[in-house]
Formats: C-alpha cells, sequence, structure tokens
C-alpha cells in the first residue's frame, strides 16, 4: 500500500510485489513448495489458461 499511496508503483505492480514476497516467505520461511513444485504448477497454469487468449503465444495452432 506504501508504493501504491506514494507514487512508486501502480496496483498492478504493487500486485506483483506482493506475490514475489509471498512465494519468498513461502519457500524460504516455510518451506512448503519446492522449486520443481512451482515450475510444475507455472506449466499447470499456462496450459490451462493459454487457450483462453487468442493472441496468446503460449496457444497452440
Amino acid at each position: 500500500m506504501g508504493g501504491i499511496y506514494s507514487g512508486h508503483c501502480s496496483p498492478t505492480e504493487a500486485a506483483v510485489i506482493a506475490l514475489a514476497y509471498a512465494i519468498l516467505v513461502e519457500c524460504v520461511i516455510y518451506r512448503e513448495p519446492t522449486l520443481a513444485d512451482l515450475r510444475d504448477k507455472a506449466i499447470e497454469l499456462q496450459s490451462r489458461w493459454a487457450p483462453s487468449f487468442p493472441f496468446s503465444p503460449l496457444r497452440s495452432a
């Protein structure tokens, strides 16, 4: 919230920062997901959402 109010970042950028912080805390402090787990989830999300966007580079022809 401080970054948005001070004008350093937009709400979208603040969301990316919050996501990066959450992943960092989850991986470093709680040691719950491994990097392989995160990679597998990213691949799963790409395959699920890419067909929804007609101009996505991940969409198969």
